[in-house]
């Protein structure tokens, strides 16, 4: 009989149960809100629920409570979830795993349930059954597996299929049967498959479009199983096959007026399509200065209802000009910029010319329509068509121009548009009534939480003009800063207070910041190789912080940069209850554990061959990832004459096996090191090469380090250890010119055994706004990389008669580019690159490999990739061809003279000392296209007292670019524009990429 007590109990325990029996894992008690010796919340308790449940790790969650010895007991039970461990498909037939999966609505991984079976079921039947398999039997089942996990078993017995034995075209047919049955596509003794029937009738549906039977129907497919067999029947209507003329038109061609409709061959021609079209001409006239220009369109049909014409009768009349337009009451802004708005708003307006042609293209229904002639004068400028709707428009524009600068009564209005009939013109006059012109005085705010300071509002400033448009944007940035500040629910309004004179105004924002946020739990979803710690490690996300919604993205962009999933959300639970604490989840989808491809096949050059790729992502879920990519091929079957050049015992047996294995391992941000962006990453190659020309046998490591210390300033670092043999074939004098890139870059090591180290080092500065698409900003590259021989040693081309070699060098090169935004969307970028080889020691050799080398899409457009010729070289080279041409033995020439003087080219040995000049103008198109003017002027030198800094090679160029989000496709042509002719330099190049500087 007591009253109930209105104090919430204290919990004296919690205890977290799994269904069934058994003891729940003890990290999860970290995700109870509830605790012991405090009152009862049931905020705290539904927090907890959701805490758990968005682990995904459970089917259900039941908090219950009950009175124990020392008070109440929280208890929440947990139901684990159960998940697929293995799909087994038996006797698919007909449908593909992947087809019997998505028509099972089964994946691996995903939480199991016993009515999934029956689903399952359900939906292979309806798959079979669309694909003609109408007496498919299936049958699924389960069976528990390792821990909560169940293998599903699906036996497909599919039957056997129906088919169609007739297909009928019931309906006024305007084609023949058998064009309707090939546009159709299903055949009479096919298998019924449904998916096919409504691609069949919208393809008869494109038929009749494509033949000009615009009042075409074609219903939906019917099927009648009979004891045999399936009858598909299609209802059509074709209607009549229509053309289209104009006539009266005396100013524009038929053809140039054509470009003016717009009929969706889609659309059903009917009276109100060719009423809007008729407008629409109408309007293409209008906006040239025909103001009385009338369009009538009539429609004439054959007796058989087989043919008919659609003729748009134009009454054009006289064309009427705007002679002056006055500005009635302008005192603030120039008459100049007025009479621009007109024009731009009335240009916007108007309707397209002619030229443009639709798929279907109506005015020419029998052959391919002739080049659409143009009218014999210019249309007239934009701003002396007198539309009177459009320049009510313009007005209301100029009027918005006004007000956004501050005179926030200003009114403009059309007032008088008279015309003189006689002499063709019209004289308009807009009426203004500015106003006084307001600025802003001084911004308050109400409401601002304690210690947070005002936002910055530049468009707010005392002294800038007043305008609705900077309170909206003042009002907006305001709440972002905000929500920056953790206040997430806030919300803010305005107002402005304007003096009596109009000519000062307060603006006054009025804020309800609501409660700070701050972090909950953040609970981890779908990790089942990753280690936890890794993820929070790349969160931004601190319980007990501040929240920050920026960080939410800024996790998820950190994760996905990982390259260890497929997915990253990142997301708050219940995002929209205003609450001092929201929880996070981050939910995860990991890439595959393994994947990789093999191939076999016979290659002329290399002979029998196998050739494969391995992905394995998250090794020791410590985000370090394995990639490997190998050939392994047996040279001595191959189809090249390499009897003529190796002793045919060289080859026979492990001495006829050549490879090419690249293994790698990288870790994109070593989680140990955080918050400093660390990566790292190991290279180790080995190849082996028979050539008719030469060998080549090269293993190596790289071992190579990232830091990206802040957002502009990133510095890396890399370690080279490589072992390089390479031989010419017997009985080949001299190296002939490679003809593939590869060959060239093996070729550059000079015949003998090289043992080297290289260190090197690099420094980015990158002050652009957007790096994959820059438009504005700077960047500031410098690396360098120092070379040492443990042992080096140059030799004849069978490998004998060995010379020493000390090697030695430090390689030095910097560029700077930057990015100037043109108005209104062209781009100036602005590149000056350079380098120099330094030999730490009297004599050291400087070997090709690690030279500098120019030409090809990232240095001098004009040439292609590697290919300049070093300045210094080519007076040389040119003196060795015209030896040659001199000569009447050719036994007496270099093999580089002959080659110049039948017309080749030569490789490039690369210098020591480079210089280059780029300029490039980008200008937008339509769309993601962007049109590239490029001018460009750099060379090499190999000697340093030959060099002359501008003795230049100039290239200039134009490619089109397609922006994407990691950097335009570039196809570009770039012309020499002082060709070598004694060395056939080409005069131009042609050059894809993907990215520009």
């Amino acid at each position: 009989g007591a009253p109930p007590s209105t104090e919430a109990p204290r919990v004296a325990a919690v205890q977290l149960q799994l269904r069934g029996g058994g003891t729940a894992p003890a990290d999860l008690s970290s995700l109870v809100a509830v605790e012991p010796g405090q009152p009862l919340s049931v905020r705290a308790v539904r927090r907890s629920i959701e805490r758990l449940f968005s682990t995904g790790r459970f089917s259900d969650v039941v908090a219950t409570g009950r009175e124990g010895p020392d008070g109440l007991v929280v208890v929440f039970e947990l139901a684990p979830a159960v998940r697929v461990a293995r799909i087994d498909v038996t006797g698919a037939g007909a449908l593909g795993r992947s087809e019997v999966l998505a028509a099972a609505r089964l994946a691996p991984g995903t939480e199991f349930w016993p009515e999934r079976l029956v689903e399952a079921r359900a939906g292979l039947l309806a798959a079979y059954a669309r694909r003609g398999w109408n007496a498919a039997q299936v049958t699924a089942t389960s069976e528990p597996a390792k821990g909560d996990e169940v293998v599903v078993r699906l036996e497909i017995e599919p039957g056997e299929p129906t088919r169609v034995t007739a297909l009928r075209f019931e309906g006024q047919l305007g084609l023949s049967s058998q064009q309707l049955a090939k546009a159709f596509g299903l055949r009479v003794g096919d298998i019924l498959d449904r998916t096919r029937l409504d691609p069949g009738a919208e393809a008869v549906r494109t038929l009749y479009r494509d033949t000009h039977h615009a009042r075409a129907r074609v219903g939906s497919p019917r099927v009648t199983l009979e004891r045999t067999g399936a009858v598909v029947s299609v209802p059509v209507d074709a209607g009549p096959r229509f053309t289209f003329r104009f006539e009266g038109n005396r100013r524009y061609p038929s053809a140039w007026l054509g470009g003016a409709l717009e009929i969706d061959p889609a659309e059903t021609l009917d009276r109100s399509v060719l009423e809007r079209e008729a407008r629409r001409v109408e309007a293409f006239y209008r906006y040239r200065g025909f103001r009385d220009a009338r369009v009538e369109p009539r429609e004439v049909q054959s007796p058989d209802g087989t043919r008919a014409v659609v003729v748009f009768h134009v009454t054009e009349g006289r064309q009427v000009l705007v002679r002056t337009v006055q500005f009635d009451g302008r005192s603030g802004i120039p008459e100049e910029d007025l009479r621009t708005i007109l024009e731009r708003v009335i240009r916007d307006r108007t309707p397209e010319a002619g030229e443009r042609r639709l798929e279907w293209d109506p005015l020419q229904p029998e052959t391919r329509l002739a080049a659409a002639g143009r009218p014999d004068t210019p249309d007239p400028p934009p701003a002396s068509v007198f539309v009177e709707e459009a320049w009510r428009d313009a007005a209301e524009v100029m009027q918005r121009a006004y007000r956004e600068l501050g005179w926030v009564d200003a009114k403009v209005t059309l007032a008088t548009a008279n015309e003189d009939v006689r002499g063709s013109a019209i004289d308009a006059r807009f009426r203004l009534d500015e106003g006084v012109r307001t600025f802003v005085r001084s911004v308050r705010f109400q409401g601002l939480p304690p210690g947070l300071p005002p936002p910055a509002l530049p468009m707010l400033r005392p002294g800038v003009p007043f305008s609705q448009t900077r309170l909206d944007e003042a009002l907006a940035a305001t709440l972002r800063d905000l929500g920056r500040a953790s206040h997430l629910f806030a919300q803010v309004s305005s107002r402005a207070d304007i003096s009596a004179d109009r000519t000062a105004a307060d603006p006054i924002l009025i804020i309800d910041a609501g409660p700070a946020v701050r972090v909950g739990q953040v609970v981890l979803r779908g990790l089942a190789r990753t280690d936890e710690a890794l993820v929070r490690a790349n969160l931004k996300l601190v319980p007990g912080q501040p929240l920050d919604p920026e960080e939410l993205f800024e996790s998820q962009r950190e994760l996905l940069l990982l390259g260890l999933f497929r997915t990253v959300s990142v997301r708050l639970i219940s995002p929209d209850t205003p609450e001092p604490v929201k929880d996070v989840v981050v939910e995860a989808r990991e890439r595959p554990r393994l994947s990789g491809s093999i191939g076999v096949g016979y290659s002329l050059e290399d002979g029998p061959r196998i050739i494969g790729d391995l992905v394995y992502p998250n090794v020791f879920g410590e985000g370090i990832n394995f990639t490997f990519r190998g050939k392994l091929n047996y040279v001595g079957w191959s189809a090249l004459p390499l009897q003529d050049y190796v002793n045919g015992s060289e080859l026979q047996g492990l001495n006829g096996l050549d490879f090419n294995f690249n293994a790698g391992l990288s870790q994109p941000r070593i989680w140990q090191f955080l918050p400093a962006k660390v990566g790292a990453r190991l290279t180790f190659t080995a190849e082996r090469v028979h050539r008719p020309t030469y060998f080549y046998g090269r293993v190596a490591g790289l071992f190579g380090v990232d830091w990206a210390i802040t957002k502009w300033f990133q510095v890396n670092g890399s370690y080279l250890i490589e072992k390089v043999l390479v031989r010419a074939q017997a009985n080949v004098e001299e190296l002939l010119a490679p003809t593939r890139q590869t060959d060239a870059e093996r070729l550059r090591f000079p015949t003998g055994n090289f043992f080297l180290q290289t260190l090197g080092a690099g420094m980015t500065f990158d002050f652009r706004d957007v790096p994959a698409n820059p438009r504005s900003g700077l960047l500031i590259t410098t690396s360098g990389e120092v070379t040492k021989d443990f042992s080096a040693e140059t030799t004849d081309i069978n490998g004998n008669n060995p010379v020493p070699a000390n090697i030695f060098t430090f390689k030095l090169s910097m560029g700077i580019t930057g990015y100037v935004p043109l108005p209104p969307r062209a781009v100036l970028a602005l590149s000056l690159q350079g380098g120099k080889i330094f030999p730490l020691i009297t004599n050291s050799l400087i070997i090709p490999p690690k030279r500098f080398f120019m030409g090809g899409a990232t240095t001098l457009r004009g040439f292609r990739i590697d290919a300049l010729i070093p300045q210094d070289f080519r007076g040389p080279y040119a003196l060795e061809r015209r030896a040659c041409e001199a000569l009447a033995w050719a036994g007496g020439c270099t093999s580089r003279g002959l080659t110049l003087a039948a017309g080749g080219t030569v490789p490039s040995e690369g210098g020591t000392i480079f210089e280059l000049a780029k300029v490039e103008l980008r200008l937008p198109l339509v769309r993601d296209f962007e049109l590239g003017l490029f001018f460009e002027a750099g060379n090499l030198w190999y000697e340093e007292r030959r060099y002359k800094p501008f003795d230049l090679r100039p290239v200039a160029g134009l490619g089109v670019r397609y922006v994407t989000p990691v950097g335009p496709l570039a196809l570009d042509v770039g012309f020499n524009l002082d060709p070598d002719v004694q060395l056939n330099e080409p005069i131009f190049a042609v050059q894809f990429s993907v990215g520009v500087f």
